[in-house]
Parts: C-alpha cells; structure tokens; sequence
C-alpha cells in the first residue's frame, strides 16, 4: 500500500507542479483539463479458472469517471503539434454476468438439481494515474482534432468474484435454494493497465475567453482493453467530454514589430524635364481623439516606411466572353417557359453590366433578354425559332407542343423587347437535327428545347462582360495600435475582417501588424469596400463626403466585457490612370511610379459548346474563334482543356474531350499548343440540369504570358 501512496503522491506534485508553471508561462502550450467520461467495460468470466463451465458468461458494466490532466503541445509542423497529457482518473470498475434458466425449467424432467439463475460481479474503486499521447491538428482557428493513445496504471486489483446463485433441488422434498459466496480472482496482473485509442476534437469558442485565460470544449471517443486481474482482461469503450483552462497568446493574425517603426520618407532629387504627371495634395487622416490609444496606418513604399496615409488605386479594363447557349428548356409535355429563365416586365430592368463573367449559368439564364436586346441593336438582323420536343410519351409526334414553346419565346420577345414579329420566323420538329440521346432520361430532357438561329452571328456570339482589374499601390501597409496601460484587450474592424490584440502586462503596449491589399481584396467587391459605411464613422465621411475611403475603427475594452473607448481612422483612395504621380510631403517632392496592371494577364476562355457525343464546333463559333485569334498573339504557353458531361463511359468521354481540343487547335492552326483530354473528371457546372450538361461540353483554352 506505502508503494501505492507514493505513486500517487508523486502524479499529485507533477501535476501541481505543472499547473503552477502553466500560468507563470502564459503560453498556449500548457494547460489543464476536467473531463468526464461515460464508459462501458464487457469480459467473460469464463476466463477466470475459478469459473469453469462451458457455457459463456459475458458480462458488462457501465459507469461514469472523473479525470483531471495537465497538458503539454510540442509543434512539430504547421498547425501539427504532439500533445502530452498527465493526470489522474478515478476508475468506479463494475462488471456483472447473469445467466436466467428459468424459461427452460420443468420440474418434471429434474433428476437431482436445476440451475435456475447465477450472477458474477467483478467490482472495484480506485484512483488511477494516467498518460496520453496525441497528434493534434489545427487546420483552421478555434477547431483542432486529435488522435493518440492513453494509457492509465491500475492502482490495485480486485481480489475476490462475488457471485449468487438461485437452484432447484429434487429430494424427497423438493425446494428453491438462494446462495453466495466469493471466488478467487487470480490475483494482480504483472502489467495492471488500461490500453485505449483516443480520438475527439477540441472547439475553442472565442466568446469564452477571459482576460488572458481561454476555454476549450472537447468531445472525445476512446476504446481499448484492461488487464484488471492476472486471469481477467475486459473491453472498454469510453464517451466523454473534457473543458480545457489556458493561458491566452495573442491572435495568430497579429505579427508584433518587432524593432519601433522608423519615420522613413522617401525623398528623390526633382528630376529635369519629368513628363506630365499628377500632383496631389497629401491629405491628412481623419482627427483622433486625444487618448493614449490610437491606431497608425503606415504605407510601406519598396520596404520604407511612410507616414502619410495614402494609397493609390490603378484600375483596368478587360474584356472576357461567356458562350451562349442558344437552346431554351422545358418540362416534359410542358410549353410554360421555366423560372429559371429571367423574364422581365421592362425592358429597362435589364442591364448587361450586372451580367456575371464567373457564372456563366446565370449569364444564360438571361438569354431571352440578351436576344432582345441585341435584336434590338441589330435592327436588320433576323432570328429562327425551332421548335422541338422529345418525340416520346405524350410528345409522341405533338408539333403542337413544339409550335407552343417557340410561340411563348416569340411573344415574350414581342411584348417586352418590341421586336417586330416579321423578323421572327418559326420552325416546327420533333427531335431537334442534332438530338441527344433519346434512350435516356438526360436526352430526352434536351431535346425538350426551342432552338434560336440567326442570319447574324452578332446576336448569337458570346457575350462581352468587361471586368476591371484593379492593383493597390503600396501594396502593404501597415496597422500600428497603441494601448495604454489600462486596456487589457481591442478589436480592430478592417473591411468585413477583425483582428483582435491583448495586453496582459500593467504597461502600455505596441501592437503591428502588415496587411497585404492586393491579397486582402482579391477576392471582395471594391466597390462594396470603398461605400463600407459603420455608424461609428459617420462623422469622419461627413467631413470628406468626396473622398473615396476604407474606414477603421477600433474598439477597446479595459476588461472582458466593459468598452473603454473607440477611434475611428480611414484609408484614402486616390485613382489613377496614370503611371506616375508627384506628391508632395513635408514640401519636399517625390515622384511615384506606378506598376502597370499586365495588359494580358494569364487568361482562360471557355468559349465553346457541343452538342451531344460531337467534336464539331457549330458555324456561329467558328467566326468568333478567328476573332480571339489575335489575342493569344505572343503567348508564351497555350493549353487546350476538352471536357465533357457526366454522361458515358469514363474511357470514352475522356477521348471525346481530347478530340473537342483537336478539333479547336485545328481552327486557331496552333500546333505547339497542349492538348488534354478530361473527359468528366472536372465538372464545373450542375449536371442535373440540360443546360449545366451543355456548358460541360466545352474546350476552355488557358493562355499564359
């Protein structure tokens, strides 16, 4: 027992020892834990000598074990760490195997006794000290998963089985007799431990964060074996759930400068005879309160630093081309054009500009007004519509059906486009010339279709969505915040983006951090960034309502919960067309290049589309096809990308996609271009859908400079 004690005397001062140095460190590394854990433990106790019979006795408990553990991270790689835990657990062991005979009994058929019932109880309470090892890894903030083993040290053992048992016994009277009794367990196991393979997540919410401790939750699955006796080895499988304390690092978006910012200006010579350029005023930074805490935004020019808070915009056009496909859907025996299909009461509710280059489907979606209004602009074209259906079930040679559908398209063009109905000729069919498959489901679905011709390849070529290609010059800049001593922590809102800072030491504090605005914007509307409004900052955009401008504003709180203060600053935006500009600071001149936005940035073009099982590009394409010819001049690499539907072998379609590339390479004569062939193994669009399968069966040419 003096062994025992010491053992556990030994855990208590490890762990003691470890917490202590946990907050002395205030580093996320260290930690402490509380968890609880429903656990279920089954064995048969034929296992034990004492308990010979042939017929198993499967036995099972369920209890609920307490667990307290220190932890350690060590990292190994990027958001990989090794996790070591140390703890202890109290282990409540017990297992029961009954076996019920009474169902059988017939006292008839009893020659001397019959067993009736008979229970076995293994139980035993103790306090286990314990050891995990895990890999745990963090993919995103807030959420990490784990995986490891646990291994815990059985501090005794049970000695003694404690069973009951209920017989029939068939004398000269015959009579039911209860008895119970022990039976030796086999004693301590040479080994006395508990084996298990954990693995859980852990989820650290940041509202649960106080000061600089912060709270994770941990829902964790383990299951193993133990070896509770030398004669007597159970299975377990564990629930629980643990509550992990830390010490709280500042945010791992936050990089702290490390050296105080240097007031950099660079200041060039004028140079002689500088060609025309534009002069803007530096403007000064929305007023801060007076108050020890305040932000900086520090323009970072070719690694120097600036004070004057201003930032260029170089914006430029470019053009892009969505296919349009010239097919219009319906139900099956249904002539009602589809919701999905943007059908407008006015024409002056259509603007082209809204028209998305990234979404080529909601481009289509638009087709009857595109037609409209190109009809609208070509006043001598003329268009075809042909009417067609699936030729199966009630569509069974129903002209009526097809006639309905492209009367519908007709008359929407007529009522909402005024388009003269004399330059709108119809065609009836049942299978359109080039159907799809009529033996499946999907074909029949697209050969439900009202096909649109033109006399004009203007009214059917792609469409033309410039996009604007914007570069931020400089590109970094710099958040500089400054806490006094009595803000414990801040929160700064950049655009729809937070960054959070702490201070945990009774001393003001310096926090910066680079922000990279090319990155930062690269995905997100400008446009959306430049109008950002928050009721915080409505007094700064009162006094510069012309300025384009970012605001910032930060929030800071002198505990947890209490907001202490809040300072709002902006970033100005001034455009440019020009590729350098004089500024003027502290009156000295300095003259700014501007980097220009690559004329030809590597480009892709999905300007294609095929009809069902075909290589062929179709006549109004090939026109369009010599017209991009002059913009892939001087490329350095062509690629060419078939690709096809879901619809076929895997085998086959991916031959047929390296056909349709063939089949383009051939028109553009570009024989030193890469040809691939992916068949459906790069689907981009829904396949459900008769139109998501046409924008499928398409050649998408990537060019690089």
């Amino acid at each position: 027992m003096g062994k025992i004690e010491n053992i556990f005397r030994w855990v208590v001062l490890c762990f003691v020892s470890l917490f202590l140095f946990t907050f002395d460190l205030h580093s996320q590394n260290y930690g402490i834990t509380l968890g609880l854990e429903y656990l279920r433990s089954e064995g048969d106790f034929r296992q034990f000598s004492s308990v010979p019979d042939a017929i198993p006795y499967y036995g099972s408990g369920t209890s609920f074990a307490p667990n307290l553990e220190a932890f350690y991270n060590i990292k190994i790689a990027k958001n990989l760490f090794l996790q070591s835990q140390i703890g202890i657990k109290y282990f409540p062991f017990k297992i029961t195997a009954e076996r019920d005979f009474s169902l059988l009994f017939d006292s008839t058929k009893v020659i001397n006794d019959f067993l009736l019932h008979k229970k076995f109880t293994l139980e035993q309470n103790q306090l286990n000290p314990f050891f995990s090892l895990c890999l745990v890894l963090s993919p995103i903030q807030y959420l990490s998963f784990n995986a490891g083993f646990s291994l815990a040290f059985h501090s005794s053992s049970p000695n003694e089985i404690s069973f009951s048992e209920m017989k029939y016994f068939k004398d000269s009277i015959p009579r039911f007799r209860t008895s119970t009794g022990n039976l030796p367990s086999g004693g301590r196991h040479k080994f006395p431990v508990s084996f298990s393979f954990v693995t859980g997540i852990t989820y650290e919410p940041p509202f649960l964060s106080f000061g600089s401790i912060k709270l994770g939750i941990s829902p964790y699955f383990s299951f193993g074996f133990s070896n509770l006796t030398n004669e007597f080895t159970s299975d377990i499988v564990a629930f629980g759930i643990r509550v992990n304390v830390s010490p709280r690092k500042l945010t791992e978006k936050i990089t702290p400068a490390e050296p105080p910012l240097p007031k950099i200006i660079d200041s060039l010579p004028v140079p002689q005879n500088l060609p025309p350029v534009e002069e803007m005023e530096t403007q000064p930074s929305p007023p801060q309160p007076e108050s020890k805490n305040f932000i900086d935004i520090i323009p970072i020019y070719n690694g120097n630093y600036r004070v004057s808070p201003k930032v260029y915009l170089i914006r430029k056009n470019y053009e892009n081309h969505v296919p349009l496909l010239n097919y219009v859907f319906f139900d099956y025996g249904s002539s009602r054009l589809d919701k999905r299909y943007v059908q407008l009461e006015n024409q002056s509710d259509f603007n082209s500009d809204s028209l998305n280059y990234n979404n080529p489907l909601g481009v289509y979606w638009n087709i009857l007004n595109i037609i409209g209004y190109r009809l609208q602009q070509n006043s001598k074209a003329k268009i075809r519509l042909v009417g067609c259906n699936s030729n199966i079930g009630e569509e069974y040679n129903n002209l009526e059906l097809s006639k309905l559908r492209a009367e519908n398209i007709s008359k929407y063009l007529v009522r909402v486009w005024n388009i003269d109905p004399s330059r709108i000729s119809i065609e009836l069919r049942n299978l359109p010339q080039n159907f799809s498959n009529p033996n499946i489901p999907e074909g029949n679905q697209e050969n439900q279709r009202v096909e649109i011709l033109s006399d004009s390849p203007d009214i059917l070529s792609p469409v033309t969505i410039n996009e604007i290609n914007s570069i931020f010059f400089p590109d970094t800049i710099r958040l500089k915040v400054t806490m006094k001593s009595e803000t414990r922590r801040y929160k700064l809102n950049f655009f729809d983006t937070t960054f959070f800072g702490y201070n945990s030491v009774p001393s003001g504090k310096v926090d910066s951090f680079d922000v990279s605005l090319n990155k930062f914007f690269k995905d997100k509307n400008l446009d959306i960034a430049e109008s950002f409004d928050d009721w915080i900052c409505k007094e700064f955009r009162k006094k510069n309502p012309k300025r384009k401008e970012i605001y910032i504003y930060v929030e800071f709180f002198v505990d947890s919960t209490r907001e202490s203060e809040v300072l709002c600053t902006s970033l100005p935006l001034f455009e440019t067309i020009r590729n350098k500009a004089l500024e003027v600071v502290d009156d000295e001149p300095v003259v700014i290049e501007f980097p220009e936005p690559s004329p030809k940035p590597n480009q892709k073009f999905s300007l294609l589309l095929f009809d069902f099982n075909s290589s062929k590009v179709n006549p109004n394409q090939i026109e369009f096809l010599r017209k991009i010819a002059s913009k892939i001049e001087g490329a350095r690499k062509i690629t060419l990308i078939g690709h096809t539907d879901i619809i076929g072998e895997r085998n086959y379609n991916i031959e047929l996609s390296k056909a349709r590339a063939e089949e383009v390479a051939r028109i553009l004569n570009l024989n030193s271009a890469q040809i691939i062939g992916v068949g459906s193994e790069q689907i981009r669009f829904d396949n459900k859908l008769p139109e998501g399968r046409f924008y499928s069966r398409t050649v998408e040419i990537v060019v690089e400079y």
